[in-house]
């Protein structure tokens, strides 16, 4: 059992439940610049990126494509070597939920088909744009920690 499960095992024990989850932050190039695709997400009406729960003994990363098509019909093309987390807290029927979720960061393909049951509706930002239409801080820190990593490898960032 890795360090996390471990430590997420022990906080639900103590305080309430622990939700590992998985997620792309899906990326492609438009005319030289990279733009991300955010999900409004029916549950909650946030702006976001697509996650989910893995399966019973499913891989994180293949957890992470496999919500990413069933949500928006996308493919991943190629993992970057980097990925992101998040940590937030809410509550769900008065209990306390602590949620992690890891973000692989990939370049997808194919064309947007939206699950209607969860996502209202998805679309193509600009890194700058992206993190005006991000709802929580925690996905506009994604977003920042990405424009980092992405001007460290040689990307040119459109501003708005």
């Amino acid at each position: 059992m890795s360090k996390r499960a471990i430590l997420a095992n022990k906080w639900s024990f103590e305080r309430g439940l622990m939700e590992l989850c998985y997620g792309i932050i899906p990326i492609r190039l438009h005319k030289g610049f990279p733009e991300v695709l955010l999900v409004h997400h029916c549950k909650g009406s946030y702006w976001g990126f697509s996650k989910g729960h893995a399966e019973k003994g499913e891989e994180p990363r293949k957890a992470a494509a496999r919500e990413l098509f069933e949500e928006t019909g996308l493919n991943v093309k190629k993992f970057f070597e980097y990925s992101f987390s998040e940590e937030y807290s809410f509550e769900r029927q008065r209990k306390p939920i602590k949620k992690s979720v890891q973000y692989f960061v990939a370049e997808v393909t194919g064309e947007i088909v939206i699950q209607r049951e969860e996502i209202r509706e998805a679309e193509w930002f600009t890194l700058e744009k992206a993190l005006s239409i991000a709802t929580f801080s925690e996905t506009k820190t994604l977003i920042e920690k990405l424009k980092k990593q992405l001007f460290h490898k040689g990307f040119r960032v459109k501003h708005l």
